[in-house]
Protein backbone atom coordinates (compact mmCIF):
# COMPACT_ATOMS: atom_id res chain seq x y z
CA UNK A 1 0.00 0.00 0.00
CA UNK A 2 1.54 3.20 -1.05
CA UNK A 3 -0.21 6.71 0.79
CA UNK A 4 -0.71 9.60 -1.80
CA UNK A 5 -0.34 13.08 -0.62
CA UNK A 6 -2.88 15.56 -0.97
CA UNK A 7 -3.46 17.94 -3.19
CA UNK A 8 -5.73 20.31 -1.84
CA UNK A 9 -7.09 20.27 2.06
CA UNK A 10 -10.98 19.46 1.79
CA UNK A 11 -11.58 21.64 4.67
CA UNK A 12 -12.98 18.67 6.53
CA UNK A 13 -13.01 18.35 10.31
CA UNK A 14 -13.04 14.45 11.68
CA UNK A 15 -14.23 13.68 15.31
CA UNK A 16 -14.65 10.74 17.40
CA UNK A 17 -17.02 10.05 19.52
CA UNK A 18 -18.09 7.50 21.85
CA UNK A 19 -21.78 6.59 22.97
CA UNK A 20 -21.92 6.31 26.88
CA UNK A 21 -25.58 6.39 26.23
CA UNK A 22 -26.93 4.73 23.01
CA UNK A 23 -30.03 6.30 23.83
CA UNK A 24 -28.94 9.60 22.15
CA UNK A 25 -27.63 7.93 19.00
CA UNK A 26 -30.66 9.03 17.23
CA UNK A 27 -30.68 12.02 18.47
CA UNK A 28 -26.67 12.40 17.93
CA UNK A 29 -27.24 11.30 14.58
CA UNK A 30 -29.97 13.41 13.70
CA UNK A 31 -28.33 16.60 14.77
CA UNK A 32 -25.12 15.87 12.70
CA UNK A 33 -27.33 15.57 9.50
CA UNK A 34 -28.75 19.09 10.34
CA UNK A 35 -25.10 20.33 10.44
CA UNK A 36 -24.07 18.28 7.19
CA UNK A 37 -21.72 15.72 8.95
CA UNK A 38 -20.95 12.56 7.32
CA UNK A 39 -21.45 9.67 9.78
CA UNK A 40 -19.49 6.50 9.88
CA UNK A 41 -20.17 3.66 12.71
CA UNK A 42 -18.11 0.44 12.89
CA UNK A 43 -20.51 -2.56 13.82
CA UNK A 44 -17.77 -4.16 15.59
CA UNK A 45 -17.66 -1.40 18.17
CA UNK A 46 -21.75 -0.62 18.86
CA UNK A 47 -20.18 2.54 21.01
CA UNK A 48 -18.16 4.25 18.65
CA UNK A 49 -18.72 6.33 15.80
CA UNK A 50 -16.80 9.03 13.68
CA UNK A 51 -17.97 11.99 11.48
CA UNK A 52 -16.46 14.36 9.29
CA UNK A 53 -17.70 17.87 9.54
CA UNK A 54 -17.83 20.32 6.10
CA UNK A 55 -16.08 23.50 6.37
CA UNK A 56 -19.97 25.76 6.66
CA UNK A 57 -21.06 23.35 9.23
CA UNK A 58 -21.51 26.22 11.93
CA UNK A 59 -18.79 23.86 13.78
CA UNK A 60 -18.94 26.48 17.18
CA UNK A 61 -22.63 25.70 17.09
CA UNK A 62 -21.92 21.87 16.26
CA UNK A 63 -19.17 21.72 19.47
CA UNK A 64 -22.06 23.56 21.82
CA UNK A 65 -23.92 20.46 20.69
CA UNK A 66 -20.86 18.25 21.66
CA UNK A 67 -20.28 19.87 24.55
CA UNK A 68 -24.13 19.68 25.61
CA UNK A 69 -24.13 15.78 25.13
CA UNK A 70 -20.63 15.28 26.42
CA UNK A 71 -22.17 17.22 29.47
CA UNK A 72 -25.44 15.22 29.98
CA UNK A 73 -22.99 12.37 30.16
CA UNK A 74 -24.20 10.91 26.88
CA UNK A 75 -21.05 10.75 24.84
CA UNK A 76 -17.34 11.31 24.93
CA UNK A 77 -15.44 13.03 21.67
CA UNK A 78 -12.28 14.16 20.63
CA UNK A 79 -11.66 16.25 17.75
CA UNK A 80 -9.15 14.35 16.02
CA UNK A 81 -8.32 16.82 13.19
CA UNK A 82 -9.32 20.25 13.04
CA UNK A 83 -9.42 22.01 9.63
CA UNK A 84 -8.85 26.07 9.64
CA UNK A 85 -12.05 26.87 9.31
CA UNK A 86 -12.70 24.63 12.03
CA UNK A 87 -11.15 26.21 14.71
CA UNK A 88 -11.65 29.62 13.60
CA UNK A 89 -15.13 29.07 14.82
CA UNK A 90 -14.32 27.97 18.03
CA UNK A 91 -14.70 30.66 20.93
CA UNK A 92 -11.04 31.63 22.37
Amino acid sequence: MSSKRSVQRSGWSTVHVILRDEGVEGSLEAVLSQFGCSCEKIDVFESYLAFGAPPKAGCGELRKVLLYFEESGGIEFKESFISDGYLGQIPG
